[in-house]
């Protein structure tokens, strides 16, 4: 037996973990090396190189949403670090996010003009914009076209289907090409119009020769007309090798919304190998197991995703419910989703506001997976004086599927427990492949008083005027900064109204003559297509 004394001790402290994450990674044992800077950071919290290296981890991984995230808590916390700017650029470009990928390695240079990336930031500027002239057509009419269908898919991105429909409709009469057509027939889906939706699409796939992508948008138009047995036949009749991996990804999308067992292995492996740590691939797989009954099988899946991210809140509920012998009604979705009981759950406690860990947890999920109950929990945390709550409200700044309402709310939140500023706030155009349009700033710009008025009225008023702020004014938007504010005040005067909140105590708070509230509610009644409130 060898003698003790000959064995060295040493510390594990956030240094040791830190070297070993990096040998890791050198490795390619990325999730290992995930594990051990998620320890140096505990030990060390306030260590910026920790985080920058688990984002970089997170890149190469092929997790680029978890990388950013990671980035924009460093920029928050540490603004004057120029490199978050640049290894943004480098996610979004690598997501297909040319517009965000350009912007922040704008940001970049004008922070550090000679700075050690600097050359290599120009560089992918100069490589955007070259593409873009390449693929920008010389005809035109069909250069009009083309700028039509960007700005339909920005009004898809931001959930705004009709007006994309119109848009489609004129880019139609200028040319119809079958990508156009595809999209079309896409928004129609997304708009509600589903018969009209499945005829234009089961025209196109009729077609001999239809490009991949616009077959892809096709299919999925399909799906969202119920119309699942010919959207089936379509994705079998694809051949894999000619799709682009972000057209793959839709493709998985449309069939993890139609089936909810393994029948899709094939296609779930092959994704799989081509992006090991996605988060919904990784739920997908998992739940095709718990639906099939094999518990223990879905149990690894989860806490694979739960040593990927620790907080992913999905995962986690699923594990706890097992775990507690109340596992969720079979089948569950497929889709990055919790089960309907296990939401409700999430919800009643969100609604009973008793603090504990539970209301904790239900806030990060209704946050942080865009629930319909957001900003009521974003008015719970306000009230909680832990640490947890303000970090979780930061986050929800961040999150990239988040809209502009709920954000709003968390940033109301966030000065309503004093929290110290600055509050960064990101777009959903920060995570999302295609050009995305963020109507985040003007939003924030615009109805500030307002907010600060609903505040004064009624604490109880903000969510509820956030939400329909998000769904009536984004229409709006291009008029002048006056008409919004005017507007604004409006729908908050309405909205109060509708509360018991006399219409007197509504103008002192927004400061607004009676002339001008009733001019501007004539004028949101006629926008919103309601003659009948004033």
């Amino acid at each position: 037996m060898p003698d003790k004394q000959n064995v060295m001790p040493f510390q594990q402290d956030a240094g040791f973990f830190a070297r070993r994450a990096l040998k890791k990674q050198k490795d390619g044992r990325f999730q290992d090396a995930v594990v051990l800077l998620r320890r140096a950071l505990e030990a060390a919290p306030d260590n910026a190189e920790y985080m920058l290296d688990l984002a970089e981890t997170y890149s190469e991984m092929g997790c680029p949403v978890e990388s950013n995230r990671c980035l924009l808590r460093l920029m928050t916390d540490y603004p004057e670090r120029s490199v978050c700017w640049f290894a943004l650029a480098c996610n979004l470009f690598a997501m297909g996010n040319v517009q965000g990928a350009q912007s922040a390695a704008l940001e970049y240079l004008e922070r550090e003009p000679e700075g050690e990336y600097s050359a290599r930031a120009a560089d992918m500027i100069a490589a955007i914009q070259q593409a873009e002239q390449l693929h920008r057509p010389a005809d035109r009419r069909l250069l009009r076209v083309y700028r039509l269908n960007e700005r339909a898919a920005s009004r898809l991105n931001g959930e705004q289907p009709a007006a994309a429909v119109r848009l489609l409709e004129k880019s139609l009469s200028l040319r119809d090409t079958p990508d156009t057509r595809a999209l079309y027939a896409y928004a129609l889906g997304e708009a509600g119009r589903l018969d009209r939706a499945a005829r234009e699409a089961n025209s196109l796939l009729r077609r001999r020769f239809l490009p991949p992508e616009a077959r892809v948008n096709a299919l999925r138009a399909l799906v969202a007309a119920g119309q699942n047995a010919r959207a089936l036949k379509a994705i079998d009749a694809l051949d894999a090798k000619t799709l682009e991996p972000y057209e793959m990804r839709r493709v998985l999308d449309a069939l993890l919304t139609m089936k909810s067992d393994r029948s899709m292995q094939e296609q779930l492996s092959r994704a799989l190998r081509l992006s090991p740590f996605d988060r919904a691939l990784l739920h997908a797989q998992a739940a095709a197991f718990f639906n099939e009954g094999r518990t223990e099988d879905a149990l690894v899946w989860w806490r694979h995703m739960l040593e990927i991210n620790p907080a992913d809140s999905v995962a986690s509920a699923c594990v706890d419910a097992v775990s507690r012998g109340e596992p969720p009604a079979r089948p569950i979705p497929m889709t990055l989703a919790l089960a309907p009981e296990l939401a409700r759950r999430k919800r009643d406690a969100i609604a009973s506001g008793q603090d504990s860990d539970a209301l904790l947890a239900a806030c990060r999920w209704a946050l942080l997976e865009g629930d319909a109950s957001a900003c009521a929990a974003a008015g719970r945390l306000a009230g909680r004086g832990d640490r947890a709550s303000e970090t979780l409200l930061r986050e929800a700044l961040i999150e990239p599927t988040l809209s502009p309402a709920v954000k709003l709310a968390a940033l109301d939140a966030l000065k309503r427990r004093g929290a110290r500023e600055p509050y960064f706030i990101v777009g959903r155009d920060t995570f999302s492949p295609g050009p995305e349009n963020s109507r985040l700033t003007a939003p924030g710009r615009v109805i500030k008083e307002c907010l600060a008025a609903a505040c004064r009225l009624d604490d109880a008023l903000v969510p509820t005027y956030l939400a329909r702020w998000d769904a009536v004014m984004p229409r709006c938007l291009t008029l002048r900064r006056g008409a919004l504010r005017g507007l604004s005040a409006a729908l908050l005067a309405r909205t109060a109204m509708k509360r018991g909140i006399a219409e007197d105590a509504v103008r002192n708070a927004l400061n607004c003559s009676r002339r001008r509230l009733e001019y501007y509610t004539r004028k949101l009644n006629r926008l919103t297509g309601d003659e009948t409130e004033a």
